[in-house]
């Protein structure tokens, strides 16, 4: 029997980085669902963060955060998860497959949020994974569509129309932050030595750019790519480039641009396969995250709750004004 909603993050991330009450995504996430679960059931969220390193006999760093993060649970993990979340629905902030499949193993059922690749809608997206427990194919109001995704694409287009593309032609790389999630691959993070060679065979001769991240400019990547792969720093704005890549090939190891590229059609190419293919697919909305009528209806299927009727529907740029607006001009929409 539920008598408890969790809220707690992937437990294995940053685990010594943070004390158990401060971590960021636990209380971010914790203080959203408080607000929105206000009144529909009498079980309030709480957090939830434990150290399991020991269990599965290993010392916490980050580098075995990420070479850990696509394994099996160990059968004490299964154990302790088990004599902790028995009895509770997980909403969690991005969940490793280890701490999904200790959950799975257990039949606890969660709903797994995160910031989605398409950035460039009315506002910043979340996305949504849900345990067997969920069904929501008849929540379809709520996610967003093809056609919104579209919709987008055609606003940006229209935005930088006047814009001369004078990366025409060329192999445009987007660099990332160190130990980034999407980093992680099959058996820890993304060997960063094999880029500048993979590179440079796929510009075979057409200029290369690399463009930074707007969180570290100086990563370790782009200065190699300058040294190495005869690589120049792209100027432009990312969605400009996007916007108007035709005869480009947009590449990165697993950048969100990644994802944004093939919505507007570019050519692409993904280094990191393993991370696209997990972080790719999901259901994203521009507000169920925020709505209580979804909530509702969503953990109605494993306890007892209110019905709600009303919505709170979509609010330009509400979520990108708290976060960040990842070099998308707001004055877009």
């Amino acid at each position: 029997m539920i008598d408890r909603i969790v809220v707690t993050d992937d437990i294995f991330r940053a685990t010594t980085a943070f004390p158990s009450d401060k971590r960021p995504n636990i209380v971010w996430l914790h203080n959203l669902m408080l607000e929105n679960l206000a009144g529909l059931t009498e079980i309030l969220p709480t957090t939830w963060f434990d150290n399991y390193w020991k269990t599965i006999g290993v010392a916490p760093s980050n580098d075995n955060w990420a070479r850990y993060y696509f394994t099996l649970p160990t059968g004490g993990l299964i154990k302790e998860i088990r004599k902790e979340l028995s009895s509770a629905v997980v909403i969690a902030f991005e969940l490793s497959y280890l701490l999904q499949s200790a959950l799975d193993a257990n039949d606890i059922p969660w709903v797994d949020l995160g910031v989605s690749p398409i950035r460039f809608l009315e506002d910043l997206a979340i996305y949504f994974r849900f345990s067997r427990h969920f069904n929501v194919e008849s929540m379809g109001e709520f996610f967003v569509t093809e056609t919104d995704i579209q919709r987008g694409v055609n606003r940006v287009r229209e935005f930088y129309k006047d814009v001369d593309p004078v990366w025409r032609g060329s192999v445009i790389f987007f660099a990332q932050t160190d130990w980034d999630m999407s980093l992680i691959g099959e058996r820890g993070f993304y060997p960063m030595r094999g880029v500048v060679p993979k590179l440079k065979r796929l510009a075979a001769g057409r200029p290369l750019l690399v463009k930074p991240h707007p969180f570290m400019p100086n990563n370790v990547i782009v200065q190699l790519l300058q040294d190495k792969g005869g690589a120049k720093l792209a100027e432009a704005n990312t969605y400009a480039m996007l916007a108007k890549g035709e005869g480009c090939t947009f590449a990165t190891v697993s950048s969100s641009v990644g994802h944004e590229a093939l919505a507007f059609g570019n050519d692409t190419v993904i280094f990191n396969e393993k991370m696209a293919a997990w972080i790719g697919g999901r259901k994203a909305s521009l507000f169920c995250y925020r709505d209580r009528r979804f909530w509702s209806q969503l953990l109605s299927q494993v306890l007892n709750i209110k019905p709600v009727e009303e919505s709170v529907g979509v609010q330009v740029n509400y979520l990108r004004n708290q976060i960040n607006g990842y070099s998308f001009d707001k004055i877009i929409w």
